[in-house]
């Protein structure tokens, strides 16, 4: 056995805290991610923050959050950023405006019972909003559908996600798996 001398490069990373002072809504964030033009966004309790590299932009209810409480954020492929609140209500920000089932009649459209839990796209650009005993698939033909059960059982949702052909993939908490085939 003759040992192997390994060289590594050291590289120091730089980074810069970004907090109230450089325009943060609120440095408690639940969730973050990075849109298609490049802009973060940052889900806080008090409402959303986007940062363009320089400065922030925020949005509350006075610029037309239907809530300041935001827990999740998901940019879809036409760069909509979906935002959940606590409340159950949902939005999407696209081209400086702000979404809501207030505004937009497709939002109207969605019979929201709980909070949502989870959000994903599928290949086809189907949206999928989870609920805890619920599925609501947004098509991409404008319809909204409900999912109540599958095989005629009742679902619990615990996550969302999409698989590796690119279809909806639903967690049900019995620990079974239910993917998109033949429930829209």
């Amino acid at each position: 056995f003759l040992p192997h001398i390994i060289f590594a490069q050291y590289q120091e990373l730089e980074f810069e805290s970004l907090t109230r002072d450089e325009g943060l809504s609120e440095t408690s964030v639940t969730c973050m991610l990075q849109d298609k033009e490049g802009f973060i966004w940052f889900a806080t309790e008090t409402g959303v923050s986007r940062f363009d590299g320089t400065k922030f932009t925020n949005f509350t209810t006075a610029t037309g959050l239907p809530d300041n409480e935001i827990i999740n954020l998901f940019v879809d492929s036409k760069n909509r950023v979906w935002m959940i609140p606590f409340k159950n209500k949902i939005c999407y920000y696209k081209e400086g405006k702000i979404s809501t089932s207030e505004n937009d009649s497709f939002l109207r459209s969605i019979n929201l019972k709980s909070n949502i839990t989870s959000i994903s796209e599928d290949r086809n650009g189907n949206i999928a909003l989870t609920e805890m005993t619920k599925i609501n698939i947004l098509s991409t033909s404008g319809k909204t559908k409900e999912i109540v059960s599958i095989n005629k059982r009742n679902i619990s949702i615990n996550n969302s996600g999409i698989d590796t052909a690119g279809n909806f993939q639903f967690l049900l908490h019995d620990g079974f798996s239910a993917n998109s085939l033949g429930i829209y």
